[in-house]
């Protein structure tokens, strides 16, 4: 059975004032686009231990005030390019534990306040330039 976290129009208004979301260890597979449309109060989320293979190009769309963003021990093997830059106040990223390779140009483009990121146990042949420059 697939699990998605997704929300029809309208259903995450009744949690609007959220400011922290765990969401960890559960089956979740995709982060479809609109899940997180009414959450700009979301401060902390955490997807981590589930089986994410990807993010969607707009699956953060929403969350401009998330401060950390926790999706370790999933499977992501690439990040879209400008995926990040829906959530501009980033500054905790943790994308360690997963199957990372490389991160493509733009993955991380975005969030001007990031302050930790974390990489570890992924499969990275380099130093993504984002990190360094």
């Amino acid at each position: 059975m697939q699990a998605f976290f997704s929300s029809s129009p309208g259903s995450c208004r009744h949690y609007s004032r959220l400011t922290h979301l765990s969401l960890a260890r559960n089956s979740v597979r995709q982060v479809q686009e609109g899940s997180f449309a009414s959450s700009s109060r979301l401060r902390f989320l955490s997807l981590s231990g589930n089986r994410l293979a990807g993010l969607e190009q707009n699956g953060l769309l929403g969350l401009t005030g998330l401060v950390e963003l926790v999706l370790a021990d999933n499977l992501l093997e690439a990040l879209p390019p400008g995926v990040m830059q829906k959530v501009p106040a980033l500054e905790r990223l943790d994308l360690s534990g997963n199957r990372l390779r490389h991160l493509s140009a733009g993955a991380l483009v975005g969030p001007r306040r990031l302050q930790s990121l974390s990489l570890a146990d992924n499969e990275l042949d380099r130093v993504p330039t984002e990190v360094t420059n």
